[in-house]
């Protein structure tokens, strides 16, 4: 199996080419885009390889012009410039760099991040190259060879990680005595799906602490790792995890004003089951303002295993069964009922299903009748709240990230007993610590704690006036042929009293629901996000 297998698997998992035989020769000499051999190997630990395409690629970070010259790796003086890292008593250089185009590279020695560590020392890179966005990092030798993307390293049959990073020798050195022959810069050009500059650098061993779990025991005595150099770019920036991959669109808090000037609140359902272009943009409507309408959704069929809902719905993802079902009807049941969405009461704001750990992102509702006087469906923004409460009253936000409220859910027949705790507003555990989702639904709430209860009422007050705003509520009554998308971990629902006919109930007004995870509906956006960057042309 060839370098080639690994960077076709790896490639196709994130949609980038579909390819069967690509490969490059490492250059040794100057070289530009334009006279690279079409069908060459490079040497990877003594062994003939190709080279992994662009599994990571980031284009966002590639240079302007293609057609940039590399020259071979030479010694330079160590400028002043060039001192900075090794101007204290703790760090020791080289002083040593390698240039490639503009691209540096200095070994640095800095004291072991832990005491347990066996070496006296700790290896490091400190890479610059302005023109890839590698803003004179420094990069640890252990992170280096963990993130190596060639055979060494990724399995060839899978496109799967073979090591644990926990599996890098503390001891890791650079081949040639860390001199500049240690790295070079390979760069593919003229080979279909290999398109970006890649760091090779060259070990001493194989990098690599013996352990069961690595899959090839049998490595060579010395060995290279290979970096797309939109890693290390990706890497040198303040939230490198957050662009491996296409970033979601911005989520921008709405008034009822502002939403109804976004330009795909209400899309036809013939273009969104047809078009990708109208499923990219029911998509992003759904990250921006969490909030989506399709129009002209067939309504003759009613069953659960036939309704038009399941190809709705599966359009965005996999649909989620809970213990309501895959799907579900919403209608007027009387004393049959077994949750309050199930009369013809008012029905105030809240989300679904916050008694579960995990509620679902995404909830679809399908109109199926609408006959029934009253029902209007109504939606807030809980992101428009939370972010005013973060201006308005700073000491109520934070109090609102930290305490617990509890949710339950109690039935007999059939029986279930759920309860999970969340705190209004979640935020990322990450920095910026930004509002990830909030969890709001005073219908399925469980006692609060009553050591903390004032304080808590009087918090969830104040949110609450936010939430009752006029200006932040958009009402509609959600017609015979009309289905939402809305996330649930945002964008509250409610719905107004109503009446049927004598006879009728259950029949006059009648939804089918079913939720979708976020992660599908994400994978779904970024994959389109992926192919409009592969193809270069929008959808259709």
């Amino acid at each position: 199996m060839s370098f080639t297998a690994t960077s076709s698997i790896l490639a196709r998992s994130l949609g980038l080419y579909s390819s069967s035989s690509t490969s490059v020769r490492a250059l040794s000499t100057c070289s530009t885009a334009s006279n690279l051999p079409r069908t060459t190997k490079l040497s990877v630990g003594g062994r003939a390889q190709h080279l992994l395409p662009s599994s990571l690629r980031s284009s966002s970070f590639l240079p302007a012009s293609s057609s940039t010259t590399f020259t071979s790796s030479s010694r330079l003086s160590l400028s002043p410039s060039h001192r900075s890292y090794s101007s204290t008593p703790s760090l020791r250089s080289s002083k040593r760099i390698s240039s490639t185009s503009d691209l540096s590279i200095e070994p640095i020695f800095l004291p072991p991040h832990s005491s347990s560590s066996k070496s006296s020392h700790s290896l490091h890179l400190k890479i610059d190259s302005p023109s890839y966005g590698i803003e004179q990092t420094l990069f640890s030798a252990r992170w280096l060879r963990d993130s190596d993307v060639s055979p060494v390293s990724v399995s060839q049959d899978t496109g799967q990680k073979r090591h644990r990073s926990s599996d890098v020798d503390d001891e890791i050195a650079l081949r040639a005595g860390g001199s500049s022959e240690s790295w070079e810069v390979i760069y593919p050009g003229g080979v279909e799906g290999v398109e970006e500059p890649t760091l090779r650098i060259d070990w001493e061993g194989s990098g690599m602490r013996s352990t069961g779990l690595v899959a090839d025991k049998k490595r060579d005595p010395s060995s290279s790792s290979f970096i797309p150099l939109s890693l290390l770019a990706r890497q040198s920036k303040l939230n490198p995890l957050s662009e491996s991959y296409p970033a979601l669109p911005p989520v921008i808090p709405w008034t009822t004003k502002t939403l109804l000037e976004s330009k795909s609140l209400f899309l036809h359902y013939d273009d969104f089951l047809s078009k990708d272009s109208s499923l990219h943009d029911a998509l992003t409507q759904l990250r921006t303002y969490g909030l989506v309408f399709l129009k002209g959704v067939p309504s003759e069929e009613t069953s659960h295993d036939k309704c038009e809902l399941r190809k709705l719905a599966g359009r965005i993802g996999e649909i989620r069964n809970t213990f309501y079902g895959e799907v579900w009807d919403v209608k007027a049941l009387g004393r049959k009922s077994r949750n309050v969405a199930y009369t013809n009461v008012d029905l105030g704001l809240h989300m679904d299903l916050l008694y579960f750990e995990n509620p679902p992102r995404f909830q679809f509702l399908h109109s199926l009748r609408s006959l029934a006087k009253g029902g209007n469906s109504y939606f807030v923004d809980s992101y428009r709240a939370a972010t005013t409460l973060l201006h308005s009253s700073r000491p109520t936000f934070d109090y609102l990230t930290r305490a617990p409220i509890p949710y339950h859910y109690r039935s007999l027949s059939p029986p279930h007993c759920l309860s999970h705790s969340h705190p209004l507003i979640s935020l990322s555990p990450f920095p910026p610590h930004q509002i990830t989702h909030l969890n709001y639904s005073p219908p399925f709430q469980a006692p609060l704690d009553a050591k903390d209860s004032d304080r808590m009422m009087d918090a969830m007050r104040e949110f609450e006036a936010e939430l009752e705003k006029e200006e932040g509520r958009f009402e509609l009554k959600l017609e015979k042929g009309d289905a939402v998308i809305f996330d649930n971990r945002r964008v509250l629902h409610a719905r107004r009293e109503f009446e049927e006919t004598e006879g009728m109930e259950g029949e006059e007004r009648w939804l089918k629901g079913c939720y979708v995870d976020g992660d599908a509906g994400w994978d779904r956006w970024r994959s389109l996000e992926v192919r409009k960057a592969r193809e270069g042309v929008e959808l259709d």
